[in-house]
């Protein structure tokens, strides 16, 4: 199962019940890849985001030539928020993860129009891989 920045916006909804479905398509030895947003190191674009959204500053027209992290991108989440509520996921006997976590790499999505055009890189993404149980 491949999923490229589903995880990290559906678990705003109801984050075990994406889990559960994802962990019910995979048959057991199989493989799960989650590439989400990595909030890790993106110091940046936590304080202009926290602050643009509390209205403390307007990031329109802005001449910040930080080229190392941007606003624009998919939401982010800290190394726990990606790799806990799969291996909190429990078996059908209730005693045993359904999943284990073979990988965990820190990596960048692909450039995109949008942030070339801002003179960025791409924002920082984790690609987990789960085995199934």
């Amino acid at each position: 199962m491949f999923d490229m920045q589903c995880f990290h916006v559906l678990r705003e909804s109801n984050e075990m019940a994406i889990v559960n479905v994802i962990c019910e398509l995979v048959r057991p030895n199989g493989y799960i890849i989650v590439v989400a947003g990595n909030l890790n190191n993106s110091l940046t674009y936590l304080l202009t985001h926290l602050l643009t959204h509390s209205g403390a500053i307007n990031d329109e027209g802005s001449d910040d030539d930080d080229d190392d992290e941007t606003a624009v991108g998919p939401p982010l989440l800290a190394k726990h928020m990606v790799i806990d509520p799969f291996l909190s996921r429990m078996n059908e006997d209730g005693n045993n993860p359904c999943v284990e976590l073979v990988n965990l790499t820190k990596s960048r999505f692909n450039s995109t129009a949008a942030y070339s055009a801002n003179g960025t890189l791409p924002p920082r993404c984790w690609i987990a891989l789960f085995r199934r149980l």
